[in-house]
Parts: C-alpha cells; structure tokens; sequence
C-alpha cells in the first residue's frame, strides 16, 4: 500500500475512506467534470419533472413519487417521468398506479448518455431525494446526474445528504430539503411552480456554478 493513493469525488466519499484508517495525505479529492452546454432555458407552464437513475433506497425515488403526489394535492400541475430500473421500480410503480395522478407519471427503461441529455433539455426540475439508505445503509457519494442537470439549466431539487450537498447551494442554485422530508419536497416543488422568477434564478446559477467548478478538462 506504500504508493497507493486514492481519489474521492466528494468531501463525503472522502470521509468514507478515511474510516478505513488511511493516511490522509493518500486521498486526494476530485470531482467530476461535465462538458459545457449552449441551452437558452424556457419553463413550461406545467412544470415537467424528471427522476433519472437507479432505483435504489439512497436516491429515494420512492420519496419522489411520494413528493409528487403529495405536491398534485396541494395544486401542482406538472407531470413526472421517472427513468431507470432497480429494486424500487416496483415499488415506485405502486405508489403512483394507487394515487389518483397515474396518468401524471411515466415510466421509462434506462437510457443512454444522448437520451439522458435531451430529457434534461425537455424537462424542468430535476427530481432526486437523496438520503441515507434506510435498506442499504449507503448514501450517494457525489451525484454525477445533478451536475449534468444541472449543466442544461435544468432545476434540481434533491435530499441534503452525502455528495449532492457539496454541489448545490439551497435557495441559489438548486433545493435541498431535509432528507425522508415529503412535504417538503412537495412544497418545494410548488415553490417553483408559484415563483417563475425563481425557477430562472436557479437555472441560471446553475449554468454558472458549473462552468466554474464543474466542467471537465
């Protein structure tokens, strides 16, 4: 192990590696990059919302589909496309086919990387909720979906937990909410429906934030 070194994505996975008791001055930190994107953003009305990745516990696509539903109730009139597969697909297909808004929420196979990149176009909040796993224990180590969100001006709205933390500054350039929080997220959304001039502000720092700090070299 003298000349391993190790290279964490996040403050967060570092912090993980350093429980295995290594030297410190081993593990360097880097995040990933993305490649700079030319977008003129333009909201929908109805706010189209997007859930894209694993369906697994510490992304919290369960919450999302939760959120959604909870935010329909109080008046959102946006739809919600949920892209992925994993051990919460069948779970998350459940919550929406008993709500009363099954015909607000799609559900697509995965994509490749051009597919991803026209969805993040297409759509205005980017859905994630992460948080710590409550089946597996993880939480996700950086959030390489929510800077390439991010990067198309495409508003993000995700748990305050693990990596995406690092990345978002709430109320400037995305939301996070409290972790396992519904009414939050539900509340957030109805944020961004109610407030356009926020939904810009957002987008706009966004493409900022990752020009600066995000983008791949």
């Amino acid at each position: 192990m003298k000349n391993v070194h190790f290279i964490a994505n996040s403050n967060y996975a570092r912090t993980l590696l350093s429980k295995f008791e290594l030297d410190e001055n081993k593990i360097e930190q880097k995040f990933y990059g993305v490649e700079p994107k030319q977008v003129e953003r333009r909201f929908n009305k109805n706010l189209k919302v997007l859930y894209l990745g694993r369906f697994v516990d510490f992304k919290g696509p369960d919450l999302v589909v939760q959120s959604f539903i909870k935010a329909c109730d109080q008046g959102f009139n946006g739809t919600l496309k949920m892209v992925g597969s994993g051990p919460l697909l069948v779970t998350c297909k459940l919550l929406a086919k008993r709500s009363k808004y099954a015909d607000k929420i799609t559900f697509c196979e995965p994509v490749d990387a051009d597919t991803a990149a026209k969805l993040f176009v297409e759509s205005d909040i980017y859905n994630m909720h992460n948080c710590l796993g409550i089946l597996t224990g993880e939480g996700e180590a950086f959030g390489v979906t929510i800077i390439e969100a991010m990067s198309f001006g495409t508003v993000v709205i995700t748990g305050n937990y693990g990596g995406p933390q690092e990345i978002i500054e709430n109320g400037e350039d995305g939301i996070l909410i409290t972790p396992e929080d519904v009414e939050a997220h539900a509340q957030a959304l109805l944020d961004l429906q109610n407030n356009p001039h926020l939904l810009q502000k957002l987008s706009r720092n966004a493409v900022v934030k990752i020009n600066k700090l995000f983008l791949h070299i």
